[in-house]
């Protein structure tokens, strides 16, 4: 009788819980904080969605998350897999042909297709890369120049407190490599070095830049 009641008492503390957690409120605070618009969440703390997800760069008609406490999978395209580990902070993305033109408000600067998979977790104050996998781009608009028909073959490999990086880029216009190091502490930073080919001009250049990305800093 004791354990009957310990099962019941649990059964509505669990039952209540669900039903009564703020939900809204907490995924709300945590979207505006990243700069986030919605319409609307709904659901309960196991299963929700958020209806028309954007920022200045993408859109998301329906995002689904199915939150198993420890390991959370987020679904809004068929060719696109991603789970969270919330206690190790652990983040994987396996893409399937997926087109980014799916969600990418801005397709005249930006415009691919990716197959293959990327992780990211946290090491010491660093967060680190690692994955393989292949990239159809189909344009990339850097400013002074457009790039068309670009396929690039990556492979990230953890490498201390860094992530190494080896690449391959060929098409009509560009046929090298690519090898450096991502190091991402506050901001991503690229260092490498291009050898080949761009535009029939033999090119050997040293590649060094920062990027900022602070939509992760939440759950990384």
């Amino acid at each position: 009788m004791k354990k009957l009641k310990i099962f019941i008492f649990v059964l509505v503390f669990l039952t209540t819980f669900v039903f009564t957690f703020p939900l809204k409120t907490v995924v709300s605070y945590f979207l505006s904080s990243n700069n986030f618009l919605f319409s609307k969440i709904d659901g309960n703390i196991f299963k929700f969605n958020i209806k028309d997800l954007e920022n200045r760069y993408v859109y998301i008609k329906n995002l689904k998350i199915d939150n198993k406490i420890f390991k959370q999978n987020i679904f809004f395209n068929k060719n696109l897999e991603i789970s969270y580990k919330p206690f190790n902070k652990n983040l994987s993305i396996r893409f399937n042909k997926f087109d980014t033109s799916k969600v990418l408000k801005d397709k005249e600067e930006i415009s691919a297709k990716l197959e293959g998979s990327i992780k990211i977790y946290r090491k010491d104050d660093y967060k680190i890369l690692t994955g393989e996998g292949k990239i159809i781009l189909r344009r990339l608009n850097l400013g002074f120049i457009t790039l068309n028909g670009v396929r690039i073959k990556y492979d990230i490999k953890e490498d201390k407190n860094f992530s190494k990086v080896e690449a391959d880029l060929k098409g009509l216009n560009i046929n090298g490599k690519f090898t450096g190091k991502i190091v991402w502490k506050d901001k991503i930073h690229l260092k490498g070095n291009f050898s080949g080919r761009f535009f029939n001009q033999k090119v050997e250049r040293d590649i060094n830049e920062e990027f900022n990305f602070n939509f992760l800093d939440g759950i990384l």
